[in-house]
């Protein structure tokens, strides 16, 4: 399951739901949409000479939620025209508790 985490955003409220929106664009994002998380967070980033420096972390496990979460990226900053940096950091492990279904089998 990706996470996608907004850090520093001025609304991330608003951001929340371009995220979401951006998730219907293809059948395959539509899809993909079950599978996600997003995660805001109502900080401030600055840089050091103190403009805002949003960003996102995403958390994913395999190659394709890799792909589909920077397709949806790279949507959200087009939409939004926004400009910010992107981690994503691979999961070594994700489980559920209690144990989903897929996992067994």
């Amino acid at each position: 399951m990706p996470n996608i985490e907004l850090h520093g955003f001025l609304d991330s409220a608003d951001m929340r739901k371009i995220v979401w929106s951006s998730l219907f664009g293809t059948d395959e994002l539509r899809d993909f949409a079950d599978e996600v998380v997003v995660t805001t967070f109502p900080s401030q980033t600055n840089n050091r000479q103190g403009r805002q420096s949003p960003f996102v972390r995403v958390y994913f496990e395999d190659k394709r939620e890799l792909e589909l979460c920077k397709h949806i990226l790279s949507r959200v900053a087009m939409k939004r025209k926004v400009a910010f940096d992107a981690e994503f950091v691979r999961l070594a492990l994700f489980l559920s508790f209690p144990p989903r279904k897929h996992l067994f089998r």
